[in-house]
């Protein structure tokens, strides 16, 4: 499989995705009222802009990216949306307010726990970031791709469905990360499209079916 040219029939396809949206950046210039951010790649470019990746890697664990949306609106608009705020509210509370995200127990539980790596670690590694409650390896590429400008393949479901559509048959998550790492090149933001474009094209092969 040539994924280089996979890539570029994407990208002229659904064009560029502006993943990761930042609600904390909306309506900025060359942002929509969503926080997409089409072909502007230097938008983590604070902690706060950083920290609400982490949150956001957490929060969609599980459910659809509108559901973990939600949960991040109600979370900047309870001025919660920070690793110190995060921290220092209550469990309780927390739960409450990221609900719609589902499994909001363990999920406060963990943006308390990545909460305390991201104020207690400048930049984590990868072994760092998986030695944090709640981050696995699909997580913590996330993290690392988007949050900390990493050139890291994310192997999700997303992109298994789409290698099989494409007659790659791998299953594993590191099998997967392997194939596209060897195949594409170490280029943070082709990185970052490549992912975004996969999850647009096999939600719009969802919504045709």
């Amino acid at each position: 499989m040539d994924v280089e040219t996979a890539y570029d029939k994407l990208l002229k396809e659904h064009g560029r995705q502006g993943w990761w949206p930042l609600l904390t950046r909306r309506d900025e210039d060359g942002y929509d009222d969503s926080g997409y951010h089409p072909g502007i790649y230097d938008y983590t470019d604070t902690d706060q802009h950083r920290f609400e990746v982490y949150a956001g890697s957490i929060l969609t664990q599980n459910t659809r990216w509108e559901n973990a949306n939600k949960a991040l609106k109600r979370l900047l608009r309870e001025d919660l949306l920070s690793p110190t705020s995060i921290l220092d509210e209550d469990q309780e509370q927390i739960q409450q307010v990221i609900k719609p995200a589902r499994y909001y127990n363990q999920k406060t539980t963990y943006l308390k726990s990545l909460a305390y790596c991201f104020q207690t670690t400048t930049h984590p590694t990868r072994n760092k970031l998986l030695d944090t409650k709640g981050v696995g390896p699909e997580t913590a590429d996330t993290i690392l791709l988007y949050a900390q400008d990493e050139p890291r393949i994310i192997a999700d479901e997303y992109t298994r469905r789409w290698l099989n559509q494409t007659n790659v048959s791998l299953s594993s998550y590191d099998n997967i990360k392997k194939f596209l790492d060897e195949r594409f090149p170490r280029n943070t933001r082709k990185r970052q499209e490549l992912h975004a474009l996969i999850i647009a094209h096999q939600k719009d092969e969802t919504d045709s079916a």
